[in-house]
């Protein structure tokens, strides 16, 4: 997820920091699709490159909208500022006993999780065809049958070489599991359900 480090700005209550509004094109695909889990006790998403926190608070908010419900958040953290205000936004949001902070690289902080079990799975970390290639291997066997996994950035600056953005390792992905999954959603986000 892009922002600019120069300007945090607030929610319409003045509660949050963050630099930039991401999600709003995606939340008709999100109520859509994983609007079945809203309201359920005991539903557990995890994100793996939260920024600011927004698509967590998001989820939060409007999906995991049972208090048994979670959210795991796994960010290296790495630009000056970012992580200041995801753990602002977390203090503010009124669910902080509900979020997991993970800090560390998403290859080295995965495979801690490897017990663990997933409803949905959101991938918007490194953006290299590798780097989202490895995450989505690393995630997929937390994913439960019947779960969501979603990529953002499908269609991220198409004038890169293939290896320099998301694309190519999410295919490499949805091709090795196309036998094991269903796409819901292919534009700039895709989004699949795990068939078994």
């Amino acid at each position: 997820m892009e922002g600019s480090d120069t300007v945090a700005t607030a929610d319409d209550e003045g509660r949050y920091r963050f630099t930039k509004d991401y999600i709003t094109p995606y939340v008709p695909f999100w109520n859509e699709h994983l609007g079945v889990f809203r309201g359920k006790p005991n539903v557990h998403f995890l994100e793996v490159g939260t920024f600011e926190g927004r698509t967590a608070l998001w989820f939060l908010d409007n999906i995991l909208t049972d208090p048994s419900s979670t959210m795991t958040c796994v960010d290296f953290f790495e630009a000056t500022g970012y992580e200041a205000r995801f753990d602002h936004n977390v203090a503010v949001s009124g669910h902080a006993g509900r979020w997991t902070k993970l800090k560390g690289f998403s290859k080295d902080v995965l495979p801690t999780l490897a017990g663990n079990r997933y409803d949905a799975i959101y991938i918007d970390g490194g953006h290299t065809a590798a780097e989202v290639y490895s995450d989505a291997s690393l995630c997929w066997p937390m994913l439960k049958p019947g779960g969501i996994v979603s990529f953002d950035d499908y269609e991220w600056r198409l004038h890169r070489p293939v290896e320099n953005r998301p694309q190519q390792g999410i295919d490499r992905f949805l091709d090795e599991h196309r036998d094991d999954l269903e796409i819901l959603h292919k534009a700039y986000t895709l989004m699949a359900r795990k068939t078994r």
